[in-house]
């Protein structure tokens, strides 16, 4: 066990360890200071009893990549509630397993009082393509934020670590409270992220992006019956002038590129969600091109794809509809490529949103 000593006129004196008011005290010094949080790179969002079907979640962290930490708070003078708080995360944590990303954004709003989005700003786009991920992985961080660890959270930590995959990480973190004369301080001691990091799937974090054809050869080894619709896809996009090319995410993906007038754009994904390949469309990467419009009609005309119109509109366009590569028709590929042509179109268009 370590000792911490601080000096004040030539002499070293123990600070004053301080107890916590409440559960509330934790909650609202981590909401205040999210970058005292141990094992969350680059926190960029915070929202504080955020609601799900399981209740109120104490306090849900999202950093720069999209990955979401769900973080109770217990103090151990409650040992009634800390024999609940395992259950409690992970209550949590299937509450927001498929969770619709406008649904979770729609919540988030609710208890913050500002869009997710404007808080992201610039990289919002970014961040929400990969946190939707996230949410129909089911992979989140689950931290128990005390003020005492024991023997008894440290075997549950272990626990939780050793019998589910890797898109669960279960975490403690002990936040000891300090004062000196008038300063103060916090000591963060951590269990259970060696035992994360050592089960950690790839993120976009560790710079893997899927190499140009891996998507493909996914479809070939498990779907070969939808080989044939990927490569009409491919054909549709080259002549387009784009190109397929392996994402970043971390389930199996990939992406069409397409540059116009110097600008890339990301029109399409391909997915492996729930090993079920999907086409994803991306209107929220089109924002600059400025034919999200024409795109959008073009992409539903007759025997095209079945989108709802009104509701992406009235979104702003934030939506990323999905499509089940095994539904996807001959004509519906037609009307793709009309839709990538018009993208290609160097006119701008003045184009309304309705709000």
């Amino acid at each position: 066990m370590s000792e911490i000593f601080v000096e004040s006129e030539g002499v070293w004196r123990r600070p004053t360890q301080v107890s916590y008011a409440n559960e509330s005290a934790l909650q609202q010094l981590l909401l205040d200071s999210p970058d005292l949080i141990p094992g969350i790179e680059s926190p960029v969002a915070v929202c504080t009893e955020f609601p799900t079907e399981a209740g109120l979640i104490d306090l849900l962290v999202l950093n720069d990549e999209g990955e979401i930490t769900i973080v109770e708070c217990k103090l151990g003078s409650n040992a009634e509630a800390r024999r609940k708080i395992v259950g409690q995360v992970l209550d949590y944590a299937s509450s927001m397993w498929n969770l619709p990303l406008d649904k979770f954004l729609d919540q988030w709003k609710s208890r913050s009082g500002i869009g997710l989005q404007e808080t992201l700003g610039t990289n919002a786009d970014s961040i929400l393509n990969q946190l939707e991920i996230y949410l129909g992985l089911g992979k989140f961080n689950l931290l128990l934020a005390v003020d005492q660890i024991n023997q008894p959270l440290e075997r549950i930590v272990t626990y939780l670590n050793a019998v589910t995959m890797a898109e669960i990480s279960a975490y403690a973190v002990e936040f000891r409270q300090l004062e000196f004369g008038p300063t103060k301080g916090i000591v963060a001691s951590t269990f259970g992220l060696e035992q994360v990091e050592a089960k950690e799937i790839p993120t976009s974090k560790t710079k893997q992006w899927w190499p140009d054809d891996a998507f493909r050869t996914y479809l070939t080894t498990k779907h070969p019956s939808l080989v044939s619709i990927f490569d009409a896809i491919a054909e549709v996009v080259k002549e387009t002038g784009g190109k397929v090319v392996g994402g970043g995410a971390a389930i199996q993906n990939a992406l069409v590129k397409q540059e116009v007038d110097g600008e890339v754009i990301w029109p399409i994904s391909f997915y492996a969600f729930d090993d079920l390949p999907t086409l994803q469309i991306n209107f929220h990467y089109l924002k600059k091109n400025g034919h999200r419009t024409e795109f959008l009609d073009c992409l539903t005309i007759d025997g095209g794809f079945h989108l709802d119109v009104a509701g992406i509109k009235s979104s702003g366009f934030s939506r990323k509809p999905k499509v089940l590569m095994a539904d996807i028709t001959a004509e519906q590929i037609q009307a793709l490529r009309g839709a990538l042509q018009v993208l290609n179109t160097t006119e701008e268009v003045d184009e309304k949103v309705v709000e």
